[in-house]
């Protein structure tokens, strides 16, 4: 009996866990705040749609900008990303937004379609809460903190896409001299690691080495120390490997 309970709990636990979302908020601060000029502050959310992973990316509207700090009060770099990043997604999951007022209040959470306008006037600290629907039921959700005089907010159901593949797109010029410039594309958060190899499969340089956002990102090699010859441009996260060969000519 006690062995039966104790599958059903594990049986239930790993259910759990194959519905969660593990949806994050990038970047992980307590509040945004929305900023405007003389105009009042507007956000626009829109879905990136990916294979893997989905994004709500967050952005300022007309003479309106973002300002996000750690705790510290740092101002942190969001030029990369803003928003809800779902991980582990299906192809049928519902996403929807909802407007919370602070102090909440007693009535029901207003539900912001996406594909619309929602203005509020006068609102000073407000929640948005991401909830998830697989097969009709609610099973994730996240709430994040946002702080404006007066907003406005716009909800778009975009068709671009984040990226359906981790690779490198390409390497240009090849052959090069001394510099090469290298685009490459990842389909989720990852720590990515991209290092060049010459032809006997030494390590010559680590050129990347961080954690990166579903997107696309472009470095550039100097390869002005090293000598002619054939080398490897080798892209590397959690799951994937991809290599270009690239030349080098002096």
């Amino acid at each position: 009996m006690k062995k039966t309970f104790l599958l059903i709990v594990v049986l239930i636990i790993s259910y759990s866990i194959s519905l969660s979302q593990n949806i994050t908020f990038v970047p992980k601060v307590d509040t945004v705040k929305i900023i405007s000029g003389c105009t009042p502050p507007e956000m626009i959310f829109k879905i990136h749609a990916g294979i893997d992973s989905d994004t709500i990316r967050v952005t300022a509207g007309f003479n309106s900008f973002i300002l996000c700090k750690d705790s510290s009060g740092n101002q942190i770099d969001i030029s990369k990303m803003v928003g809800f990043i779902c991980s582990h997604k299906e192809q049928n999951d519902i996403y929807e937004l909802y407007f919370h007022q602070e102090p909440k209040p007693q009535n029901i959470p207003e539900i912001v379609p996406f594909d619309s306008a929602f203005s509020i006037d006068l609102i000073y600290n407000f929640e948005i809460k991401l909830k998830v629907k697989r097969n009709g039921i609610y099973v994730d959700s996240l709430v994040q903190n946002f702080l404006a005089k007066s907003t406005g907010l716009g909800i778009e159901d975009d068709l671009k896409s984040i990226p359906q593949n981790c690779r490198i797109i390409s390497v240009y010029p090849n052959p090069f001299n001394p510099a090469t410039k290298i685009e490459y594309e990842i389909t989720r958060t990852s720590f990515v690691n991209i290092s060049v190899f010459n032809s006997l499969g030494e390590l010559t340089e680590i050129i990347e080495h961080k954690e990166k956002y579903p997107g696309k990102y472009e470095l550039v090699w100097n390869a002005k120390q090293k000598a002619s010859g054939i080398y490897f441009v080798v892209l590397s996260t959690r799951d994937y490997l991809f290599t270009r060969k690239i030349i080098l000519l002096k």
